[in-house]
């Protein structure tokens, strides 16, 4: 009967040391899976922030092109502008040659 009695005291202590190994085991699952959560986010977020770095740097490359092709643009008017006052100035001279001929 003692045996029987401490057989009994033995597997309700296990018992109870299991409910609780049990409970501790659900808290940690879910600290776990908290974990889990926040860093998905975590990961979501760099990856979020690298593609907004990456299409802000491909805008900006875009502008420095698109700048350059305009200062490109402005300075080709500009050379066509000066040749076009040349050729007038030429044409200018040419009829005042002309003119000084008749005379």
């Amino acid at each position: 009967q003692e045996a029987t009695r401490a057989t009994r005291d033995a597997l309700a202590k296990l018992e109870d040391r299991t409910v609780v190994l049990d409970e501790e085991m659900r808290r940690e699952n879910a600290a776990r899976k908290k974990l889990e959560v926040r860093l998905r986010n975590i990961m979501s977020e760099r990856r979020l922030k690298a593609a907004k770095a990456a299409v802000e740097a491909r805008l900006r490359a875009e502008e420095e092109e698109a700048r350059r092709k305009a200062e490109a643009a402005a300075e080709l008017a500009r050379q066509q502008e000066a040749e076009a006052k040349a050729e007038a100035e030429t044409a200018r001279q040419a009829e005042e040659a002309a003119k000084k001929e008749e005379e």
